[in-house]
């Protein structure tokens, strides 16, 4: 594994350093990405303007101090089930698992599981995982996609550990 940073330098992330990484943006209005690709697999993480306005609507209401807030209602797990929608928008049909909390290098995020139809075009059914994570002021979108259910098996941990990894280099 090796380090890989977006090319403004707010986002860091592991990846095998066999597979190709590239990176641009975050700035004159354009989402800061990172794009790692190998073994039929790809990584997209990518900043999301409207994601960031989005929580900080969810967070806007605020909380009375010490008060818990049930895990559904953080403004990050708003944001992730915003942007499911995004995901609807470009495979059909398309099915995700329930969303869980995880700890990542950025803070508390949110994974969900998924499975959807690109289209013939695009390559037909995708596997794999679509998360949501802070970073500053912005959020960041993660899908991770393989070609088949056989490879999101065989990939399974390596792509949750990319996930983890991802933050501040």
């Amino acid at each position: 594994m090796t380090q890989g940073k977006s090319k403004q330098g707010n986002i860091g992330v592991e990846y095998p350093s066999e597979w190709k990484f590239e990176t641009d943006g975050g700035q004159g209005g354009v989402a800061e990405w990172i794009r790692i690709t190998g073994d039929d697999i790809s990584v997209s993480i990518r900043t999301n303007l409207k994601a960031s306005a989005m929580g900080d609507i969810a967070s806007a209401g605020g909380t009375i101090q010490d008060e818990e807030v049930p895990e559904e209602l953080e403004p990050i797990a708003a944001v992730h089930d915003f942007l499911q929608s995004d995901m609807q928008s470009i495979m059909e049909p398309y099915e995700e698992e329930s969303p869980e909390k995880i700890e990542t290098k950025a803070g508390n995020s949110r994974i969900s599981k998924f499975q959807g139809d690109r289209g013939f075009v695009n390559g037909g059914m995708a596997y794999g995982y679509r998360a949501t994570l802070p970073s500053g002021n912005d959020k960041l979108k993660v899908v991770c996609t393989c070609e088949s259910e056989k490879d999101l098996e065989k990939y399974d941990s390596l792509l949750r550990k990319m996930i983890l990894s991802i933050g501040r280099p």
